[in-house]
């Protein structure tokens, strides 16, 4: 079907555009499409884990909402990868939620672009983009690699498909970790 979605939980439990699809089948699916992103290295993945019983709630808002701070901290990083890159600048992508979220983040990157200095000098071009997925190949990837690295963040199982794309989270100087993968509050 040229049209389906992607999305990984839909493809793990036979739902949606994988309705009808036995599980050698849809494995397969995952492990061909983990493989095709772990090879490429077009590919540079980053990701946020935000352990939620580990938060100060205390803390000022933007700390204590993890949307808000993990889109913080993913901006923080993007802009650092840019950074070393030839290029240097970059937009954001994300895939919408609700229309008034939505705005809020974008005010919030805003926000953050002037004011943060973990973001200095600044590589990312204008504020938040947003694309549905049903709409962009790259977002239902997008989606797929997150659905891959929140299982491996929660179950730690070193599945077939976090072994696959794992070598596409950004590295400096082979350190993963305050890189391509950043775990808050650490």
């Amino acid at each position: 079907m040229w049209d389906a979605e992607i999305k990984a939980a839909h493809l793990r439990r036979g739902q949606s555009a994988f309705v009808g699809w036995d599980e050698p089948r849809r494995e397969q699916l995952l492990k061909d499409l983990s493989s095709l992103i772990g090879s490429n290295r077009d590919f540079a993945l980053i990701g946020v884990a935000i352990d939620k019983t580990k938060v100060d709630t205390a803390q000022a808002d933007r700390l204590v909402k993890p949307d808000v701070r993990s889109l913080e901290l993913l901006l923080e990083r993007y802009n650092q990868f840019l950074h070393r890159q030839q290029d240097k600048a970059g937009i954001v992508v994300l895939d919408p939620t609700k229309d008034t979220s939505d705005d809020n983040l974008r005010y919030f990157q805003s926000f953050l672009q002037t004011q943060s200095p973990n973001l200095k000098p600044l590589h990312i071009v204008e504020g938040t983009f947003f694309a549905k997925s049903h709409t962009s190949n790259m977002i239902q990837l997008a989606d797929f690699c997150c659905n891959v690295f929140f299982r491996e963040v929660t179950r730690s199982d070193l599945s077939a498909e976090w072994k696959a794309i794992r070598p596409r989270f950004w590295r400096v100087d082979g350190r993963v970790l305050g890189y391509g993968i950043k775990h808050w509050p650490s």
